[in-house]
């Protein structure tokens, strides 16, 4: 099951209601908070395009994220 942009950001946002910002990658959408400095916490969450499946923004990296095909705010991004 492929995830598209709208799909993703619902998943996100059950993992972290406060979304605001997402860079898009071949594999994923990365969903954050544009700014937020913490380390830690509920983000920044991966959702994987070809099954839905969120999963950590480290772990993202760790399996080969490549580079991003494009960012922005949500409100811009569709």
């Amino acid at each position: 099951m492929a995830v598209d942009f709208d799909k993703a950001v619902g998943i996100a946002k059950q993992c972290w209601d406060e979304v605001d910002y997402c860079i898009e990658y071949a594999g994923a959408y990365v969903f954050s908070v544009k700014d937020d400095m913490s380390f830690g916490g509920n983000g920044p969450v991966a959702v994987m395009k070809s099954d839905g499946r969120p999963i950590n923004f480290v772990a993202f990296l760790y399996i080969g994220a490549g580079e991003p095909l494009r960012e922005g705010y949500l409100k811009d991004f569709a």
